[in-house]
């Protein structure tokens, strides 16, 4: 797996911890977006975690970069805001997990295995929560949103609703423009 955190600190105590557990082989880490797109396609993760906070870009759009590689990672965003509206953006994103860097120590082993398994790993979102993020998008795109926290694969959602693949992709990138402005 490939660690991205812009904190020297960090990826060294995350890479230390991941190869104390004898199945999770890290294979480095990098302290930004561009440089994790370039580790991504040389090695080939199975797993990418990644620090929502990067200098060039947040954890969200390195996301869906790194869903759009010909074999496309498993990516965990950690975060110290791992809250309920960055767990829906992840899931726009593409994301396969999300996780608090405040449980990093005892989580992020379980988090890594899970994804890599196929599994997802995120808080729960409320309906309070949906409501207020739906608003910020455009009305058209619910739909998109509904079929995404219902982990409906991107072919059945563009079936369903008429459109094309790259077509649902463009929404997608224009959501996480809306959920990733800063009011």
């Amino acid at each position: 797996m490939l660690v991205v955190d812009d904190h020297e600190a960090v990826r060294t105590g995350v890479k230390a911890a991941l190869a104390e557990e004898p199945d999770l082989v890290p294979i480095g880490g990098v302290p930004n977006a561009e440089r994790a797109l370039d580790a991504a396609r040389l090695f080939d993760p199975d797993v990418v975690v990644v620090d929502y906070q990067l200098p060039d870009e947040n954890g969200l759009t390195l996301a869906r970069r790194l869903k759009a590689l010909p074999s496309e990672p498993r990516v965990l965003i950690f975060s110290a805001y791992a809250d309920a509206p960055l767990t829906v953006a992840s899931i726009v994103a593409g994301a396969d997990g999300i996780l608090a860097k405040a449980g990093i120590v005892d989580g992020l082993t379980y988090a890594i295995r899970a994804v890599a398994r196929g599994c997802t790993v995120r808080p729960r979102v409320g309906p309070a929560t949906l409501r207020a993020v739906s608003e910020r998008l455009d009305p058209n795109d619910s739909a998109i949103l509904g079929m995404l926290l219902h982990s409906t694969p991107p072919s059945e959602i563009a079936q369903v609703l008429g459109i094309t693949e790259h077509w649902l992709d463009v929404r997608r990138w224009a959501m996480l423009r809306q959920l990733t402005r800063v009011a």
